[in-house]
């Protein structure tokens, strides 16, 4: 538990910095709702096997889609909103689009992986590319945890959880659809 604090202190500070346009009601809300999401997530992990790195890829398929299954099970009603509050995706809707240029609008073009079904709770396909975020853009955001990323899908932010594959929420429209 000690560890988890000092992580989200940790994170607090970083995305002060970083995201200096929210108010810090914002920010901390925002923090507040990743810890608790991340301390389900570790709920849900008790029992599972330890993957190592070197894990056979069925092994770790088994478990990751049992996590997912556990999450799930945990956050029946989990919706678009759950972390990312109304005012956080509009700070984050503003952030990015005030700092969106040619250059980094290219550079998710070319790697969004256009759109497909991407609800709350949903797997993030297989078959889908994992686009990376833009390092000009991700300074700009709040930090994360590990295994919590950021994601686009289309003009859509998506917090995926690579631990289980999960969408764990979503900014709709967080940028100008981008067109390939």
């Amino acid at each position: 538990m000690y560890r988890l604090k000092a992580m989200t202190v940790s994170m607090a500070l970083v995305a002060s910095a970083a995201f200096g346009q929210v108010s810090q009601s914002v920010d901390a809300d925002f923090e507040r709702r990743v810890a608790a999401y991340v301390e389900l997530r570790t709920a849900q992990q008790a029992g599972l096997p330890t993957l190592t790195g070197v894990d056979d890829p069925a092994e770790v398929r088994k478990v990751e889609l049992a996590l997912a299954e556990r999450i799930r099970t945990a956050r029946p009603r989990a919706t678009q909103g759950d972390i990312f509050s109304t005012d956080m995706a509009a700070a984050v809707r503003r952030t990015l689009r005030e700092h969106m240029d040619p250059a980094t609008r290219q550079a998710i073009a070319d790697e969004t992986i256009g759109r497909f079904p991407h609800q709350v709770n949903d797997a993030y396909p297989k078959s889908a590319a994992l686009s990376t975020m833009p390092p000009n853009l991700l300074a700009l955001l709040p930090a994360l945890p590990a295994d919590l990323q950021y994601r686009f899908v289309g003009g859509d932010l998506v917090l995926h959880d690579i631990r289980s594959n999960l969408i764990v929420d979503r900014i709709p429209e967080a940028i100008s659809t981008v067109r390939h």
